[in-house]
């Protein structure tokens, strides 16, 4: 039989995913998009690697959470954390990540609470950074449990911009490990994508690097899509459904920032997602194939894909996607793929920008 996580888990395990996964992400939205020289501001696509300090929290930012939560949210927190956000570094022959602490970009905080009437793990989060300000964030969160790790979960969460500096708005995602226990294994961590738009100053422009270190106890890889062609009748998808192709080739961020730059090495592998015809209270079923050069495997998942709009960009929608591995029978493999694009309004399988994907492979 096959071996799977549940998406829908009870009290106890939202219990156990909720958090330092889940928030450790959602501060990257602060980044913001480049201005060009005539004034008009563009979307730009930001990656980031979480790390908790180890400090407590401030009482300052246990307000600010207490105060977002609310009665009776600020009593069933999961988690309060102190962090820092780093610009991850990813090797550009397989798009995998080789440093995700040796580059910090700022500090940041999070936390998690269940809500009193037992829906979904809710996720706050606040960060500065040097050339945007304070930012505010906080959306829902999808844990699954791991079945090749015991005792862990990962966690997508799909997060707005709650408070801003005048003019930049956003979107963001989370790609998580939630380890509450400390147990062997990955331990707990995030890889965080965003789409904002706004004015900023800008960044060095240099890519991040560091030399390679042992990350997280799982691989991670950190992939930008770019040529893409759309179709039906693809073999990869269901009958009826509409799917996407995309090369990908390996991230590159500004070691200052997190913004991810201009892909510069050869593809790493390709993406085929696919999308259902109807779509639910702004959401739409999908699949995905992702095949990885360097491991020479090809990692099916499904999911679905949420699609919102910002005003900066009409016609135009940010679609996020959090899609968990499908293990094949008799084998225990755990994986959760997460995506941050641009799509346009009405059309999830077509691209504007076919964005940044971020993929962990638990096993």
């Amino acid at each position: 039989m096959t071996l799977r996580r549940t998406r829908t888990p009870g009290r106890r395990a939202r219990a156990l995913v909720a958090l330092a996964a889940v928030g450790l992400a959602a501060p990257l939205l602060a980044a913001a998009g480049a201005q060009t020289a005539s004034g008009a501001t563009t979307g730009a696509f930001y990656v980031l690697r979480s790390q908790a300090t180890g400090n407590p929290a401030s009482a300052a930012d246990n307000a600010k959470c207490d105060s977002y939560l609310g009665t009776p949210r600020k009593y069933l927190t999961l988690q309060r954390l102190d962090a820092t956000l780093n610009a991850p570094v990813v090797s550009t022959a397989s798009g995998e990540l080789t440093n995700g602490t040796a580059v910090p970009v700022t500090p940041a905080y999070l936390c998690a609470a269940l809500p009193g009437d037992g829906g979904v793990v809710q996720s706050y989060a606040r960060t500065t950074l040097p050339t945007i300000g304070a930012v505010e964030l906080a959306g829902p969160c999808n844990p699954s449990l791991a079945a090749a790790q015991l005792g862990t979960a990962l966690v997508d969460c799909r997060l707005n911009v709650l408070s801003a500096p005048a003019g930049f708005s956003g979107v963001g995602q989370t790609n998580s490990i939630d380890n509450p226990f400390n147990g062997p294994g990955a331990q707990t961590g995030s890889l965080i994508s965003a789409y904002v738009t706004g004015p900023t100053t800008s960044d060095s422009g240099t890519p991040a690097a560091a030399a390679p270190a042992t990350v997280n106890g799982a691989k991670f890889y950190v992939l930008r899509a770019t040529s893409s062609t759309t179709s039906t009748g693809l073999s990869a998808c269901p009958s009826g459904w509409k799917g996407r192709v995309s090369t990908l080739k390996a991230a590159q961020v500004a070691s200052d920032s997190g913004r991810v730059l201009a892909p510069t090495g050869g593809s790493v592998g390709s993406l085929t997602t696919c999308y259902a015809s109807a779509s639910t209270s702004g959401k739409v079923s999908a699949k995905a194939a992702l095949t990885l050069t360097s491991t020479g495997r090809t990692y099916r998942s499904e999911g679905d894909c949420t699609q919102t709009a910002l005003a900066a960009t009409p016609g135009t929608v940010v679609q996020t996607c959090g899609l968990v591995l499908r293990a094949p029978v008799f084998t225990v493999e755990d994986g959760l793929l997460t995506g941050t694009l641009t799509v346009p309004s009405g059309a999830a399988a077509e691209t504007v920008d076919a964005g940044v994907w971020s993929f962990t492979d638990l096993t």
